[in-house]
C-alpha cells in the first residue's frame, strides 16, 4: 500500500526483511539490559543536536518511528544529559501491557506515561518549562489532521506539532539504524517548524513536515519499518498476501 511501484518480487523481500526486523527486535528487547549496560552498543550519530537540549530554556520534542530497534531510541540520550518524558499507548491485553510498561520504563529516565488527557496536561507543562518528551510519530491518529504520507492523506499524530507550534519547541525526529551483532546507531534531524501566526495552518504544515522526513527515511530502507495495521484507513484496502 506504501509502495504501489513496487513489484511483487520486492514486495516479499521488504516483507521478509520486515519480520526478520521484527525477529531481531523481539530478541534483544529479552537482552536488552545486557545492551544498554555497554555504552557501545548504542550511540548517537550526530550528538552535536542535542548541544541546545536543556540548554536554551526551549521544549524539545522527539519524534520517533518503529523503525530497526526503536526500543532502545532514548537509551544514548541520557548519557548526553537529556532525560525526556515518553508517551506510549497502551495496549488491550492487560498482563502484556503491564509487562511492556515495566520494560520500557527502565529506559525513560524522565518518565513513561499513557496517551491520555492527564498525560497531555502533563507533557505541555514540562514541555513550556524546557522539559523533552518523546512519542511516536507514524502512529495513525483519528483526531489529528490528514497530511500527505506516501502520496495518500493519512490521519496523523498533532501533539508534536501542536507542543512545537504552541510553546516554541524545537522538533527534532529520531530513529534507530540497526548495525551488526546487536549494535545500533541513533539518528537525529531537526524538522522546521512552521512559524506564520496563523496556529492552525502552523500545526498542519509543521505536521506535514514530520511526516515527510520520516516518510523519506522509510523509503530509504522500508523494510527496516514496522507497521501492521492501516494507516491510512478504509482506504489501505488491499488484501493480504500468502508468503510462498
Amino acid at each position: 500500500a506504501s509502495l504501489p511501484e513496487s513489484t511483487p518480487v520486492e514486495r516479499e523481500a521488504l516483507v521478509r526483511g520486515m519480520w526478520d526486523n521484527f525477529g531481531r527486535t523481539i530478541g534483544e528487547t529479552l537482552l536488552m539490559d545486557a545492551i544498554v549496560a555497554d555504552p557501545a552498543r548504542v550511540v548517537i550519530a550526530n550528538p552535536e543536536l542535542l548541544a541546545e537540549c536543556g540548554a536554551d530554556g526551549r521544549g524539545t520534542v522527539f519524534v520517533g518511528l518503529h523503525f530497526g530497534n526503536w526500543e532502545v531510541m532514548t537509551v544514548p540520550l541520557r548519557r548526553h544529559g537529556v532525560l525526556p518524558m515518553c508517551v506510549y499507548k497502551p495496549l488491550p491485553e492487560g498482563a502484556f501491557n503491564e509487562w511492556l510498561l515495566a520494560h520500557r520504563s527502565r529506559f525513560c529516565p524522565g518518565g513513561l506515561y499513557p496517551a491520555s488527557k492527564a498525560t497531555l496536561l502533563r507533557i505541555s507543562r514540562h514541555v513550556r518549562g524546557g522539559g523533552a518528551i518523546c512519542v511516536s510519530g507514524d502512529h495513525r491518529d483519528s483526531s489529528g489532521p490528514s497530511v500527505p504520507f506516501f502520496g495518500r492523506l493519512a490521519p496523523s499524530a498533532a501533539l508534536p506539532a501542536m507542543l512545537a507550534t504552541r510553546y516554541g519547541a524545537r522538533v527534532l525526529a529520531i530513529r534507530v539504524d540497526r548495525l551488526a551483532d546487536a549494535r545500533f546507531s541513533v539518528v537525529l534531524e531537526r524538522v522546521p517548524v512552521s512559524d506564520t501566526g496563523d496556529d492552525a495552518a502552523d500545526l498542519v504544515a509543521t505536521t506535514c513536515a514530520i511526516q515527510k522526513t520520516l516518510e523519506t527515511w522509510i523509503k530509504a530502507d522500508p523494510g527496516r519499518w514496522l507497521w501492521f495495521y492501516k494507516r491510512w484507513g478504509d482506504s489501505d484496502g488491499r488484501p493480504p498476501r500468502k508468503l510462498a
